[in-house]
């Protein structure tokens, strides 16, 4: 890797243990930053260059950090990375990171805007949306279908998101990528079928 990837690479990780701080995620004692650093890692395996790693590395800042900018995004790491940190962002355009829409509202947005998505949003949700459903796959398998309780949508909903996400964005994606995605599908619904 070039001295100035790596370079763009350091700079980006900086930011975001910055902006994400002390955070953690959702029901664990696990630091943020291992999210963001297995996405960037996703999307380096599935074809995608450094540019796409920052914006992976940065693709939840303007969602859950108060005070992120697209705007300084823009100027620290360039128009590629803002516009894919941008297109990822789960947010509706009143909301902010502490006051949300609700989020079945926010998800049909999400989805709608991810079938008119370019490659490279594409690649960097759909390495998102992996990470996400294998840590749900994880916790399914330790403690069964009360993992869902730390969500806000129940384990029906969580089923037609992940599943919605798949035929949203799988056509023109890395076939590897798809099939490791659609595996974790099988196996939610799987769980899902359990516990309904």
């Amino acid at each position: 890797m070039k001295s100035v990837d790596q370079e763009m690479l350091v700079k980006a990780l900086e930011f975001a243990l910055d902006a994400h701080g002390d955070q953690k995620r959702k029901g664990k004692d696990v630091p943020y930053v291992s999210h963001l650093l297995q996405v960037a890692g996703f999307v380096l395996e599935y074809g995608g260059d450094v540019e796409l790693a920052v914006a992976a590395l940065l693709h939840d800042v303007i969602e859950d950090c108060p005070g992120t900018s697209l705007a300084t995004i823009e100027s620290r790491f360039g128009t590629r990375v803002a516009k894919v940190v941008h297109d990822c962002t789960d947010l509706m355009e009143e909301d902010t990171p502490d006051q949300k829409s609700e989020w079945r509202v926010r998800k049909e947005r999400y989805l709608a805007h991810m079938q008119a998505a370019d490659f490279d949003t594409q690649l960097v949700a759909l390495c998102d949306k992996l990470h996400n459903l294998s840590n749900v796959l994880a916790d399914l398998r330790a403690h069964g279908v009360e993992t869902f309780a730390k969500f806000s949508a129940g384990p029906l909903q969580q089923l037609w998101y992940y599943d919605s996400v798949r035929l949203a964005v799988c056509d023109s994606l890395p076939a590897g990528l798809v099939a490791e995605y659609e595996l974790h599908v099988t196996k939610l619904r799987e769980y899902v079928a359990v516990g309904s």
